[in-house]
């Protein structure tokens, strides 16, 4: 009977804390969701949307705390908001570049065109200056129309580009992802040399069965969007 008991109370105790966990929300969602909004309204082709993508640059740049009040209330922003520390992590810094690289706009291009490993700061190890590269291969990507254009651009990255295996590859699971997931079987041969040659066992294994997944259940045509 004792045994029966503890045995309930564990399994109680267990999914009282699987239910916390379901409930509490990833580091700095708040943060991130704010930076969704703000580019949404950088789409915009007007002065709203180039100060939206001057406020989101900031913030990647690690200096949040430089956005003024004014331009803050023009976003829909409450004052002093974005002078918050979450706001200068790195996890929502990277957020920022990711999303300055979905802005597909000229302004956004040319931004992280220009940067360099000393603008993105001492911080660089923890994943933005990736964040800020994907972001640019993104921007560049999205310029392409032509798919077999687009899966050559990625897989010129994969071969030429030694910085793409940089902090652990972040930057080339990226272009790995995106070749996969677009059914770009003909670039099958690139991904699994890339992996085999730079890529860590534990992820490189990940990677070989995303792209013989891919090879099975995708046509010979190249579709990337």
């Amino acid at each position: 009977m004792m045994f029966t008991r503890l045995g309930t109370l564990a399994g109680l105790l267990c999914l009282s804390y699987a239910a916390c966990m379901a409930e509490t929300p990833l580091p700095y969602t708040v943060e991130r969701n704010l930076l969704d909004r703000i580019f949404v309204l950088s789409l915009n082709q007007d002065e709203l949307g180039r100060s939206a993508l001057e406020v989101l640059e900031q913030i990647a740049l690690g200096h949040s705390s430089d956005v003024a009040p004014e331009a803050e209330v023009r976003l829909g922003i409450p004052k002093g908001t974005l002078q918050r520390l979450d706001y200068a992590s790195a996890s929502v810094r990277a957020h920022a570049y990711r999303k300055i690289g979905e802005s597909n706009s000229s302004e956004a291009l040319d931004f992280l065109s220009k940067l360099q490993p000393a603008d993105v700061g001492p911080e660089s190890s923890q994943g933005i200056w990736p964040a800020a590269q994907i972001a640019l291969t993104n921007a560049r990507l999205s310029r392409i129309d032509d798919p077999r254009a687009k899966a050559e651009f990625l897989e010129r990255a994969l071969t030429t580009e030694e910085k793409v295996y940089y902090d652990g590859g972040t930057w080339a699971y990226w272009i790995i992802d995106n070749l996969c997931d677009s059914g770009a079987t003909t670039s099958l041969g690139i991904i699994r040399r890339s992996i085999r040659s730079h890529l860590s066992t534990s992820r490189g294994e990940r990677a070989r069965f995303d792209s013989a997944k891919r090879e099975l259940r995708s046509s010979p045509a190249i579709r990337i969007a």
